[in-house]
């Protein structure tokens, strides 16, 4: 099988619009409680601090969480290893 990588582009709202999706699904997130976080259209990627709240750290406090935005309540799609995150890949 032949592959090949190509380049994507991700968005980084302002945090308040991050904070207020998850404030408006009954989680507040304070300042400081996300390591990272990009959008791609339709995926929210995110890291935690340890201040974050339970309900949205990963199992693997390195993983990457991805969830979808599309929903009215929080709704994380998987977590995926920080090394296959658009975090890992990005060109500057």
């Amino acid at each position: 099988m032949k592959e090949f990588e190509a380049r994507m582009t991700f968005y980084v709202h302002d945090f308040t619009a991050i904070q207020s999706w998850f404030g408006n699904r009954g989680i507040p997130l304070l300042d400081g409680d996300l390591k990272e976080w990009c959008y791609d259209g339709r995926f929210l990627y995110y890291t935690c601090n340890p201040s974050a709240p339970d309900e949205i750290k990963p199992d693997d406090e390195d993983d990457v969480s991805k969830c979808i935005l599309h929903s009215i309540h929080f709704e994380c799609e998987e977590q995926i290893d920080y090394s296959r995150s658009p975090f890992a890949n990005k060109v500057f």
